[in-house]
């Protein structure tokens, strides 16, 4: 999952209008490799407070010593999110669960966002009757190692955002994943 992100990071972070300043959290982030490419394309960009953050060591965060710009958080995407932010990001989250968690994870994340906030999903789209290499062999690897996990279509991301309090918002096509933006609800 690291190579793959450092490979798509240059589409992603030119795919999105990021902004010059505020806050980014990337939930359910890895190591930071995303983040990482975030923020250093926008300097004037930073991480949360309080963010979800696996348990983990070497990640690319810490290595790049990013200094106050970034703190990291031990979370769980299930149970809670407790960051203010003006995006917050969700990177090949989705395509491992079912609808009903996805629900859950969406939900969670809603929770701790105010009207007007952003969530940007990077999603591999997998669009009915359209055949795309990349995603079908996602597909079928999330198929056979997800329980219930699946490359979904732009419709079906918005149907998840809208079922959850979302306002689905528009859909950045790159050179790797989509980014399908949305807005928190009232």
């Amino acid at each position: 999952m690291r190579r793959v992100t450092e490979l798509m990071a240059p589409a992603i972070v030119g795919g999105c209008p990021w902004p010059e300043s505020g806050t980014v959290c990337d939930v359910a982030g890895g190591v930071g490799t995303l983040l990482a490419a975030i923020l250093a394309a926008r300097p004037g960009l930073r991480r949360p407070g309080r963010c979800p953050w696996p348990a983990r060591r070497g990640g690319r965060l810490p290595a790049r010593a990013w200094g106050p710009r970034v703190v990291l958080v031990q979370g769980d995407i299930f149970s809670g999110v407790s960051a203010r932010a003006d995006y917050f990001v969700l990177k090949d989250v989705l395509h491992d669960w079912d609808d009903e968690r996805c629900g859950t994870i969406l939900r969670t994340v809603r929770a701790t966002m105010q009207p007007g906030e952003r969530v940007v999903l990077v999603e591999t789209l997998q669009e009915r009757n359209d055949t795309d290499l990349i995603a079908s062999l996602s597909d079928v690897q999330m198929l056979t190692q997800c329980d219930g996990g699946r490359q979904r279509a732009e419709a079906d991301l918005h149907r998840l955002l809208r079922e959850t309090g979302f306002e689905p918002g528009p859909t950045h096509a790159t050179a790797g994943p989509a980014l399908v933006e949305a807005t928190r609800g009232s």
